[in-house]
């Protein structure tokens, strides 16, 4: 076995926590890279699926509003001819 004096266990050291330094910032860029590519990802999903939401919001509303108009119109004719129905049946009762 060798044995290794202070000055070459320091330069190991120190060449090992350089090296390792080294190893942990790639890491940290890649880890911050993947990171924000991910939330540019989840962003374009976000607005993509408000977009979509706002779209299928926009018709159950135009649909709810040609519901409306035709009851509505509907709710007048049956008015109407309950109206007509009635001043018929009071002209058919002698008075």
């Amino acid at each position: 076995m060798q044995s290794v004096t202070d000055d070459e266990l320091k330069r190991l050291l120190q060449e090992h926590t350089v090296e390792n330094r080294r190893h942990f910032d790639e890491s940290v860029a890649e880890n911050r890279r993947l990171f924000e590519e991910s939330m540019a990802d989840t962003r374009h999903l976000f607005v993509t699926t408000t977009e979509r939401l706002r779209h299928e919001i926009q018709l159950v509303a135009e649909s709810v509003t040609g519901v409306r108009e035709t009851l509505s119109r509907e709710a007048a004719d049956i008015r109407e001819e309950l109206r007509r129905t009635a001043a018929e049946t009071q002209a058919m009762i002698p008075r």
